[in-house]
């Protein structure tokens, strides 16, 4: 007489099971059934790949976690062989001057401590670098592919343990002062373009964001007759052209003083 047993693979990553000697098939014919004879001695041995998982053990008419179980049949056997993808590690090197105060968005993954995370092995993982009140990301090396809006998406493909680098710019800010009327014209800070603006002659504090060491270009401007640039009285363009360009590194402010003509 000859008796059905059936094997299961549970997580199926990269793993198999392979039974010696193969037996028949069953009747009707069913995946993961061979039919042995009574009292036959099989060995049923777990197969996987290494690099890409790993076997966590039997259930059923076998158990324990050694790759090779055997059985004696003396009935209908049922066994499992369960598999897991094996963890890959991603890493994320930050770079700049504001590469510790950025944000990084991981989706799915779970964390192995700071900037690191484990993924299944041959997913795609995506990681977002994200804009703070104090950086923001410049872009990404290292990655397969960097899709989106400026390259602050990047997808790491995981056949193994990788690492890529984000490089952060701290952000500044120049607190620009109009004394009187007038106005200042800023260049290249956040908006790219800026206008500070005074119509009175209590002045306005505009305050901008920049980059920290990008090159601004601050333009003082009569806006009405009678009132004149008299000079830059604080902050980088200190005692400076009327057109002065600049780089802050580091939170500041400058004034720019309007006179009225009487």
């Amino acid at each position: 007489r000859r008796f059905p047993v059936r094997v299961r693979v549970i997580g199926g990553a990269a793993g198999g099971v392979e039974a010696l000697p193969a037996g028949d098939a069953c009747e009707p014919e069913e995946e993961g059934c061979r039919r042995y004879g009574y009292g036959d001695a099989v060995t049923f041995r777990a197969r996987w790949d290494r690099d890409a998982a790993r076997f966590e053990g039997w259930e059923g008419a076998c158990s324990g976690a050694e790759a090779a179980c055997t059985l004696r049949i003396e009935g209908p056997r049922e066994l499992q062989a369960r598999f897991s993808a094996h963890p890959r590690v991603l890493r994320v090197l930050r770079e700049g001057s504001g590469g510790a105060l950025g944000a990084l968005v991981v989706e799915a993954g779970t964390s192995c401590g700071v900037d690191c995370w484990t993924f299944d092995h041959g997913v795609t993982a995506t990681v977002q670098a994200a804009s703070t009140d104090e950086a923001r990301p410049l872009g990404w090396t290292g990655c397969d592919a960097t899709p989106g809006h400026r390259g602050y998406r990047c997808d790491v493909h995981l056949e193994g343990d990788r690492s890529v680098r984000v490089a952060f710019v701290r952000r500044r800010t120049l607190d620009v002062v109009v004394a009187g009327v007038g106005a200042v014209g800023v260049a290249g800070g956040t908006p790219s373009a800026t206008v500070c603006e005074s119509t009175s002659s209590a002045g306005v504090r505009c305050p901008v964001r920049v980059d920290e060491g990008a090159e601004l270009r601050l333009t003082a401007v009569p806006r009405v007759p009678r009132w004149y640039f008299d000079a830059w009285s604080s902050g980088p363009c200190l005692r400076g052209p009327r057109s002065c360009v600049t780089r802050v590194f580091a939170d500041a402010e400058t004034r720019a003083t309007f006179r009225e003509l009487f």
